[in-house]
């Protein structure tokens, strides 16, 4: 009796220590993460994550992986709470990486229990801290856009885990509530990012190398409870290729590799992924891959064999435990074996014989991480094992902490770049200065900033790295517009043109155009280019406002209304140009009209404004009250 009571007592002093450990992980992890809170919106954020430009859903079963729906159902949410505002999603982002952090907890444990270690509490929990807190995990967490790749991988965790929970139930009716609730996270994670179609492929990989004594019945219940999710896995794949076929960002098509050379590359990029992990000193976002001419190329070729040899080691560890199963060391090789499987088996989909455009992305190997940490953690307390038990001990609180904090004062650090465009841009020109898209973002950033001179030397500099660039009308444009503002119209003009010429069916050029001729005085020619804008994209408010300015210029009243009227029926979010269109209404005899603009100045500007105060003003002189009842449909003021 009192030996059982003694035995709770003691499991649950484990369990606080284990909480506040958790605790500690999770605390350490959002305080490295807190210089990204209010950073900027970064690359492909715009258009994905500030505006409904990003479908929920698509036309049909492909375009529904591609759209990625639950990722971009998150980011809805998050506008219609918050609207755009950076830190509220920075801060769901990191929520999720917490959560995945946590799921990843509870994996390796299951896995370090299962292999049977002595040791499964502390070194699970040296896992999780490695993976919350390794700077590497900084471009999917302070990168909003790469929130998919962590709810994915939280979801994919969470659908292994109820995996195993189905094959503990197995003998029960529960065991279908649990495979029904796997299949449903398993959807939800390829609604997040399609990469979570690897999940039934991980769980066999879990299996594979981390025996049971049960091991025979388990194999017979771990594929009965994924072959559904494996045929739905592997048909989901093949409509996901069908649907890249003519993709230049991904595919067998894309890109000029094909798929071998795309995978000799990879080797190459496979063991810079490693390298990151182990020593995580020049992380960018823009890694500049050359690519492997083929397999007898030198430094190709060592690549080759490294990644041979390491792929080796779980097999070769599977066949020592299974050989061996009562040694000291098959726990460990048993874990060793699972993670570097795992690692593979999660990087596959992006570097494997599939070409992606960019070779390289740190977000990449958000999940595969855990794999590699796993394996080095339980490779670590194997040499630990080999001291004494206070000394051990001692020694492995002092590293883990030391490690911990050293990899969130990194992660600190990798939070302040993703900060700012600036200070991320021109770290990846530093690490990559022959990157024509590295000075391209740089030129947009100090361009943002207002640094005019610096953003035109960052677009030529671009420009000189890759003139024969498919978007090179564009770097034209960005130059031209650059050189308006500094006041150098000639110039702007000479590389407006030079960017129609290659491209003359450009709506955005023919409107930058049609600005410029406007500030030079040429009314008529302004005209002619702002209404091929709109001719070309009729659906960009933007081009209508320019289509209304050129025709208040011109006097022509009837116009300038036309395109107002057009451009805040695109865009009713914008109350500057609101008020100039009540205005105008107001002057025509439009009172009803002035009214109904006024009513979306007052219902989109702030109560405090001096918009707000002047659109009050003028609703209470035009009587606006009278015709509120008509004006429900854009809210009332």
């Amino acid at each position: 009796m009192l030996a059982a009571m003694k035995a709770v007592a003691e499991e649950r002093w484990v369990g606080l220590g284990r909480g506040a450990l958790l605790c500690i992980v999770i605390g350490l992890t959002a305080l490295a993460y807190v210089p990204a809170v209010r950073g900027e919106f970064q690359f492909d954020d715009y258009g994905n994550v500030d505006s409904t430009a990003s479908a929920l859903w698509g036309p049909s079963l492909s375009e529904a992986l591609l759209n990625r729906p639950l990722t971009n159902a998150t980011f809805a949410l998050n506008r219609m709470v918050t609207g755009t505002h950076p830190v509220a999603l920075h801060l769901t982002n990191i929520v999720v990486h917490l959560a995945a952090s946590l799921l990843a907890w509870r994996l390796v444990r299951c896995a370090f229990r299962e292999a049977r270690h002595p040791r499964a509490e502390p070194l699970a929990l040296a896992t999780a801290g490695l993976f919350a807190l390794h700077p590497i995990q900084s471009e999917a967490v302070a990168y909003l856009v790469q929130r998919g790749e962590a709810l994915a991988s939280a979801l994919a965790i969470g659908g292994l885990l109820l995996f195993l929970r189905t094959e503990q139930l197995w003998g029960s009716r529960d065991r279908w509530l649990a495979w029904g609730a796997a299949c449903a996270t398993f959807f939800a994670a390829v609604a997040a990012k399609p990469l979570a179609l690897a999940t039934p492929a991980a769980y066999l990989t879990y299996r594979v190398f981390i025996i049971s004594d049960a091991r025979p019945h388990l194999w017979r219940r771990a594929i009965a409870i994924v072959a559904p999710l494996l045929v739905a896995a592997a048909i989901l794949s093949l409509i996901l290729l069908h649907s890249l076929r003519d993709s230049p960002d991904a595919g067998l098509n894309a890109g000029d590799l094909g798929p071998w050379r795309y995978l000799l590359t990879q080797t190459r990029v496979t063991l810079s992924y490693v390298r990151l992990l182990a020593w995580p000193i020049g992380q960018t976002i823009e890694h500049v891959i050359s690519p492997s001419p083929g397999f007898f190329h030198g430094p190709t070729l060592a690549a080759v064999f490294a990644i041979t040899g390491l792929a080796c080691v779980p097999f070769i560890l599977r066949a020592y435990v299974v050989r061996h199963p009562a040694a000291p060391s098959a726990p460990a090789a048993q874990t060793a074996a699972f993670g570097i499987a795992w690692f593979f088996v999660w990087l596959a989909p992006t570097s494997s014989v599939i070409p992606l455009a960019d070779p390289m992305f740190e977000h990449r190997v958000y999940l595969a991480s855990l794999g590699i940490f796993a394996a080095a953690i339980a490779a670590a307390d194997l040499v630990l094992s080999l001291f004494r038990e206070t000394l051990r001990r001692s020694v492995a609180i002092v590293a883990v902490t030391a490690v911990w904090l050293a990899l969130g004062a990194l992660t600190w650090a990798r939070a302040n770049v993703w900060s700012r465009q600036e200070t991320l841009w021109t770290e990846a020109v530093m690490r990559a200065p022959a990157s024509a898209r590295a000075y391209w973002n740089l030129g947009h950033a100090l361009n943002g900033r207002g640094d005019l001179e610096g953003a035109l030397e960052a677009f030529r500099r671009s420009e000189r790295l890759q003139p024969s660039a498919p978007w090179r009308s564009l770097l034209q444009e960005n130059i031209g517009n650059v050189l308006r503002r500094l006041g150098r119209p000639v110039e702007a003009r000479q590389a407006i043109d030079r960017a129609l010429e290659r491209d003359p069916s450009n709506g955005s050029l023919h409107d930058d155009l049609a600005i410029l001729l406007l500030e030079a005085g040429d009314l008529e020619a302004a005209e002619v280019h702002a209404r091929k804008a709109v001719q070309l994209a009729p659906g960009h408010a933007p081009y209508w406002e320019t289509l209304g300015d050129v025709s208040r210029k011109r006097g022509d009243s009837a116009m300038q209304l036309i395109a107002m009227r057009r451009a805040a029926s695109l865009d009713p979010k914008f109350p500057e140009r609101d008020a100039e269109l009540a205005l105008l209404e107001d002057r025509l005899g439009n009172v009803p009209k002035a009214c109904e603009a006024w009513s979306r100045v007052i219902r989109w500007t702030e109560e405090k404004s001096l918009l707000r105060a002047r659109a009050n003003e003028h609703w209470s002189s035009l009587g606006c009250a009278n015709f509120a009842a008509g004006l429900e449909r854009v809210g009332r003021p």
